[in-house]
């Protein structure tokens, strides 16, 4: 299984590192701190293990290898620009640049994923909310973790988090502890980079990857604490399991 990772030297900007996907690898690198991510992958949902189960048992081993199984198991999108079927995570890197793009004041409806984005963009519009900075990546020593916030935003005068799921939703909003628990952390982080008297709200947004229909769910103040805590401890046990730092 590959993870991500960032190297977070002190005083420095943390800067993503492509080419080490193992905890292996990481242990070779001063001062590489695994991404929230990484961490939360190491969640376990007692209903997805047992859809994942389920699924790879329907996979013909013969027909495949196993990171071919994987990707089968979480499926193909249609790409907006070719009509063809790429990974779902493809999909989900093309539809944030654009996110991007618009954050970065670009000019935004001549590419194939504007349509996907346009109702995000709509009610964005209709908050009157302000691009601070998009694709921003944070760490905290203290966590010993890393991540990339899809974009911070000033609403209501106050600096709010917002990250993007493109998923198949089937006409209702998707969401889960592991989207909580991503933000929760990173406005933890942001709060205290900026010296912040408040903490960040957080905002998963959450996009049906074939209509392009978006739900807005933001976390109230209680969950945003709770999913603090419950990273932490996570990130804690995950960090042994990968066997660095601490």
């Amino acid at each position: 299984m590959s993870y991500h990772f960032y190297k977070c030297i002190p005083g420095e900007r943390p800067e993503f590192l492509a080419d080490v996907k193992t905890a292996a690898e990481a242990r070779k690198v001063e001062f590489a701190y695994p991404s929230v991510t990484t961490i939360l992958s190491f969640f376990t949902n007692p209903f997805m293990d047992k859809w994942k189960s389920e699924k790879l048992f329907n996979i013909d081993p013969t027909s495949c290898d196993f990171d071919e199984a994987m990707v089968g198991l979480y499926g193909y999108r249609t790409c907006l620009e070719t009509g063809e079927k790429i990974k779902s995570s493809d999909f989900g890197t093309r539809a944030h640049a654009r996110m991007e793009a618009w954050a970065n004041d670009e000019e935004i409806g001549d590419d194939p994923y504007d349509s996907i984005i346009s109702e995000v963009i709509k009610k964005y519009n209709e908050m009157d909310i302000v691009p601070h900075v998009s694709e921003y990546i944070i760490s905290c020593d203290s966590d010993q973790c890393a991540g990339t916030i899809d974009l911070i935003a000033t609403v209501d005068g106050k600096l709010e988090l917002f990250d993007y799921k493109f998923r198949e939703c089937k006409g209702k909003s998707k969401t889960y502890n592991k989207d909580l628990e991503q933000l929760a952390i990173e406005s933890q982080w942001v709060q205290n980079k900026f010296n912040l008297d408040y903490l960040p709200a957080i905002t998963t947004v959450c996009v049906d990857s074939t209509t392009g229909k978006c739900w807005f769910k933001k976390w109230s103040k209680k969950m945003q604490l709770k999913g603090i805590k419950s990273f932490r401890a996570l990130r804690y046990m995950a960090l042994h399991k990968l066997d660095i730092l601490i």
